[in-house]
């Protein structure tokens, strides 16, 4: 039956809208797939869906009051539909690192990323907030023996997410930069050419993003 393609259709539809800075019309995209679950009988997962890519979206909510909305969505989701409620948390947890709480970051995202109910987008979303705690840890000095293996760690949670994980491209770029982040830290010659495939590959797939700066960014200080 066309119901069961049409709330896919209108979250990418409006996910797009967002994207273009649409607000008022993704609203109405998300409203339909609400009206749908209503009238048609489909199952509330996607009004959960439709819910949470309006938190997402929602300029508005910082910090607490993002990580309470999206809580709402966690807990109305439950285990009956644990996907949805695994992508709320973990985007909640990624409102942490804005606030630099990265323990309670790292935390969610470590049990998500081991929750076999995770779909491939949450496990992006877990797999690069993981290497962002990682990093973080020694950000002071990063390139240090004493933290190697951090560091190691930490780009192979970002290598997780390039190699896994290629259609999240907004997760896959950034991680592509800040892969190559930590193969220029490595100064062998093997990881500077590392580095230089990644830059590269990030400004040719995403020329126009901020990640495709940043990776010019990171090229020229090598």
């Amino acid at each position: 039956s066309e119901a069961r393609y049409l709330p896919a259709a209108l979250l990418l539809k409006a996910e797009a809208q967002y994207a273009a800075g649409n607000s008022a019309s993704a609203k109405k995209s998300l409203k339909a797939v609400k009206d749908l679950v209503a009238q048609k009988g489909i199952s509330k997962r996607w009004e959960l869906e439709a819910n949470l890519t309006g938190v997402i979206n929602d300029a508005s909510l910082k910090g607490d009051k993002r990580r309470d909305a999206l809580k709402r969505i966690s807990n109305q989701a439950g285990s009956e539909f644990a996907s949805v409620r695994n992508r709320a948390q973990v985007i909640g947890a990624e409102s942490f690192l804005d606030d630099k709480d990265f323990e309670a970051a790292k935390g969610v995202f470590d049990r998500i990323s081991k929750d076999s109910k995770s779909d491939q987008r949450t496990l992006a979303i877990a797999w690069s907030g993981i290497g962002d705690c990682l990093f973080e840890s020694i950000a002071q000095n990063p390139g240090s023996d004493a933290n190697r293996e951090t560091l190691n760690a930490a780009l192979r949670a970002y290598m997780r997410v390039v190699v896994l994980y290629k259609v999240e491209s907004d997760y896959l770029a950034r991680s592509m930069v800040y892969a190559g982040r930590i193969y220029t830290l490595m100064e062998t010659e093997e990881a500077g050419e590392n580095a230089k495939k990644l830059f590269g590959a990030v400004t040719r797939q995403f020329p126009k993003t901020k990640w495709a700066q940043e990776a010019r960014g990171f090229a020229k200080k090598r």
